[in-house]
């Protein structure tokens, strides 16, 4: 996912709690990939955030933490470890992958994903 990603070139911050070393060595920090010491940092501005893995970690993030982090409070939701109520009441516009669409984009927030 991270290659294709920046093949179409996206800027990426990613984070990991178990596969950072690993990571680094698949793919190391370039201009357009770099690695965070957390999921929060990993969020800090960005467009959007991808739920890749479903560790523990990120099922139990700050939600709240986590919108004030981003750019735009997107969420693309790959594990799903998340319920679309309870992500669209912490402001987020919601992408639960493998589920019917069920999220709307908030007030004054764009909804456009810029890949």
């Amino acid at each position: 996912m991270i290659k294709k990603l920046l093949e179409a070139g996206t800027l990426i911050t990613a984070y990991d709690p178990a596969a950072m070393e690993r990571a680094r060595e698949v793919l190391p920090p370039s201009e357009k990939l770099s690695y965070a010491a957390d999921p929060y940092e990993a969020a800090k501005d960005a467009d959007a955030v991808l739920i890749l893995t479903d560790w523990k970690e990120f099922a139990e993030l700050d939600l709240a933490r986590l919108n004030q982090a981003v750019r735009f409070p997107i969420v693309i939701d790959g594990r799903n470890l998340y319920k679309p109520r309870k992500m669209m009441d912490h402001g987020f516009t919601y992408v639960s992958v493998g589920r019917p669409a069920s999220y709307q984009a908030q007030q004054g927030k764009p909804r456009k994903l810029v890949v």
